[in-house]
């Protein structure tokens, strides 16, 4: 019975076409990964396979698939949930998902295409994996600028997406967009068999507002050792030498300038991606306070990254020097393991370009509000 099951599944798998699309993965994409942070495997897989897992999941709707949502944690501690607007989705590994359709029994228990990338990039070191399915009922449906995870949160390293959609145009929007800071962002059509693979800590990236129902499936890829692992290979090159190479070349440093070079776009997208709510009201308010505090510890760097990352920015000479006078008020209370405070603790005790008397007198238990009184006295 078992190898009768094991035949079925190879069965279905040659006829979803998934194991030979992910064998013929190979070093371009690999390069792809490590020099930009991401990869676009334009057919992937064919039609067919397409249309099979977008009938899979218009089985779902209804009470399979739930309403997207996270909890956010405000500056204090405390929780708010953020529901998306027109977002559906469930994972494979929920029970009765997989008995729904053919395909989703051979997406969640095929591992070739993990097996592939670990042969590619084996100081990846891929143990486990997840798939979520995805419906976007259109109207706007969209998701914020974020991050999928980082470090001290989870093992999720590597991010694919496949596309499920056909005929789609741009006037649709709907569309995936990377930001591999410090160059400028792209923006990757949701068409019909396109994968795109990214880092799941180093890339920075929203869903545009979508007009037409839209599919997709994501899988995320985890270490095997979580929290052991240095993804820096996964970090975007840098195309230009500056004196700040030393700085954007630390991931963290970077997700943080990049959080302050696109705040007010972070912040629309909050806004489009969700009802207006407690909650989005909250997640606004601490963004704006993570982004004065970051316009604070990275005073001196910001100036010169002006138009970085921005289509305006193309050919800008970012090794320019230049000084904020007037730095920041700030006024905020945040949790000690929060990454802010963890980040800009390294920054102010390492980084020899910062001012060590702002970094003897911040108290990094939690009260960032002391660094607000060390800016006054040295503006």
């Amino acid at each position: 019975m078992f190898r009768q099951r094991l035949c079925t599944l190879a069965s279905m798998s040659d006829a979803l076409g998934w194991t030979n699309a992910s064998l013929s993965l190979g070093p371009s994409v690999w390069l792809q990964l490590e020099k930009q942070g991401y990869a676009v495997v334009e057919g992937f897989v064919g039609r067919n396979a397409c249309e099979q897992l977008r009938s899979a999941i218009d089985r779902l709707k209804g009470d399979r698939l739930v309403p997207n949502a996270t909890h956010f944690v405000a500056g204090d501690g405390s929780r708010e949930l953020l529901v998306k607007s027109q977002i559906f989705e469930t994972e494979t590994h929920v029970k009765g998902i997989v008995e729904q359709a053919p395909c989703l029994s051979v997406l969640h228990n095929d591992t070739t295409l993990q097996e592939r990338i670990n042969r590619g990039m084996p100081a990846l070191g891929l143990q486990s994996r997840s798939i979520k399915l995805q419906y976007n009922a259109g109207k706007g449906g969209c998701f914020p600028m974020h991050f999928d995870s980082e470090e001290t949160v989870d093992g999720r390293v590597l991010t694919a997406i496949l596309y499920l959609n056909e005929e789609w145009t741009q006037s649709y929007g709907g569309q995936l967009r990377l930001y591999p800071f410090p160059e400028e962002p792209l923006d990757i059509e949701p068409t019909a068999g396109t994968l795109v693979l990214f880092s799941s800590r180093n890339m920075l990236h929203r869903v545009l507002p979508s007009s037409r129902e839209r599919y997709c499936m994501t899988i995320w890829f985890s270490e095997a050792m979580h929290g052991m692992q240095n993804h820096k290979h996964l970090l975007p090159t840098l195309k230009e030498e500056s004196d700040l190479m030393p700085v954007l070349e630390n991931f963290e440093f970077r997700r943080l300038l990049a959080k302050a070079v696109y705040a007010q776009e972070w912040a629309d997208s909050l806004v489009e991606s969700h009802p207006d709510n407690e909650g989005r009201r909250l997640a606004l308010e601490k963004h704006w306070k993570d982004v004065n505090i970051i316009k604070f510890v990275f005073r001196h760097i910001l100036p010169r990254l002006e138009g970085v990352g921005t289509s305006k920015g193309k050919g800008t000479n970012w090794i320019k020097t230049t000084e904020i006078s007037n730095p920041i008020p700030l006024c905020s209370r945040y949790r000690p393991g929060s990454p802010l405070v963890r980040t800009t603790k390294i920054w102010l005790t390492k980084c020899p370009s910062m001012d060590k008397r702002v970094a003897r007198d911040i108290d990094f238990s939690g009260d960032i509000e002391k660094i607000d009184g060390r800016a006054k006295e040295m503006a």
